[in-house]
């Protein structure tokens, strides 16, 4: 059977990459706070839309693949390999730019704290901590960081156990992935009011998983919305791709890619209400809506695609070179706002060139030297598939 591209869920996986980042450089949202406005507040759920993508892509892209002639092992090593490139490249320019933030006075850098944080993770191992590190915010600081050289890793490395979970996740009938969705759910929702009891804060907390005192959050977080991905990809049943000869149709994934960012820019948080709604209902709608998006227009075929390769260097790589910017903003006087404009070209730009000069050939290496016995025919049945993923 021919497999399928999901042109406008490429597209979606951009934008969320995106709005992450903006999150980020503007310190979730604060630098564009009016009152009690804070546009961005609700990005940090992304990561959530990506579980979802992640688990309707690898759904789409290896089950078949599984059950017939891919190994486990050549499995694995194929998602190790598309990750881990880029989670090292952020780790080495996340150590650099920290020690340039020490330089200005911005944080505090530490070569031997450094060192250790490095010997756990690069083997993708969290390292429990209380260290504070910089936030993007003069004075504002993160504590215990799980990642401290390159904080948003702490995804990846969900998403790798999710990636394992999945060699037993795709052979359960669609009524246990059901169960295994909402005993997840169950358990998320548990520690999200515990998270924000001891917290101190009302209703419930579900930003966990990236930091030492909410780590265990991160694994119902990853499994509910990985199973939710690969139940929506199950329900699909027509896979929808798009081809050259069809005419012309522009407005149904700009209207996806726009309700996206509106529901990401939402300003509420709603005491953790909204947060439970994207998580259950706004993200896997988006799942849904964009696995049944035909993108016909060869121009948004193209921003599409382009987006979907952007988005994981984008969002491996964003942190650190917004460090790096800040630390040369600061000594030279800029403003928030310029250092946002210039951290967002610069993360864009630097992804582009690492993701094209480092991460593929790279990936064509260690895919040669993984599968080199391997046949052409027995390549093609899973490689033609989802190269963003």
């Amino acid at each position: 059977m021919t497999q399928h591209r999901y042109i406008a869920l490429d597209g979606l996986r951009g934008i969320a990459a995106l709005m992450v980042m903006i999150y980020h450089f503007s310190s979730r949202g604060r630098l564009f706070a009016e009152g009690f406005v804070t546009p961005f507040d609700s990005a940090y759920l992304a990561v959530d839309l990506f579980f979802v993508l992640s688990g309707f892509v690898i759904y789409h892209s290896y089950a078949r693949a599984l059950s017939t002639d891919l190994g486990v092992r050549e499995y694995l090593l194929k998602r190790a390999i598309r990750l881990y490139p880029l989670f090292l490249a952020g780790l080495v320019i996340g150590t650099i730019a920290s020690y340039m933030l020490g330089t200005t006075g911005l944080a505090a850098f530490s070569a031997k704290l450094a060192t250790k944080e490095l010997s756990y993770n690069l083997l993708g191992f969290p390292y429990a901590n209380d260290t504070l590190i910089f936030d993007f915010e003069d004075g504002a600081t993160l504590a215990g960081q799980i990642f401290p050289l390159n904080p948003p890793a702490w995804s990846l490395v969900f998403e790798l156990i999710a990636s394992f979970l999945f060699i037993f996740l795709y052979k359960l009938q669609s009524r246990s992935l059901m169960r295994v969705a909402i005993v997840s759910l169950v358990v998320l929702l548990a520690l999200a009011g515990y998270f924000a009891r001891i917290s101190h804060q009302n209703g419930l907390v579900f930003g966990m998983g990236y930091n030492t005192g909410t780590f265990i959050g991160g694994f119902p977080r990853v499994i509910f919305s990985f199973v939710t991905g690969i139940i929506l990809c199950r329900y699909i049943s027509t896979p929808r791709t798009s081809s050259p000869q069809e005419t012309v149709m522009w407005g149904k994934a700009w209207m996806l890619y726009g309700a996206a960012s509106l529901l990401l820019l939402f300003p509420f948080d709603i005491d953790g209400i909204y947060a439970l709604f994207f998580i259950t209902i706004g993200g896997p709608a988006l799942v849904w809506v964009g696995g049944h998006t035909i993108i016909r227009n060869t121009a948004s075929q193209s921003i599409a695609n382009f987006l979907g390769w952007l988005s994981y260097p984008v969002y491996c790589l964003h942190i650190p070179v917004g460090w790096m910017v800040w630390a040369i903003g600061h000594r030279n006087g800029l403003t928030p706002m310029e250092m946002l404009i210039s951290a967002t070209l610069a993360t864009v730009l630097l992804s582009c060139a690492i993701a094209t000069l480092l991460d593929s050939p790279v990936r064509r290496l260690l895919t040669s030297m993984a599968f080199h016995d391997r046949s052409t025919a027995a390549k093609g049945s899973v490689g033609s598939v989802q190269l963003t993923k």
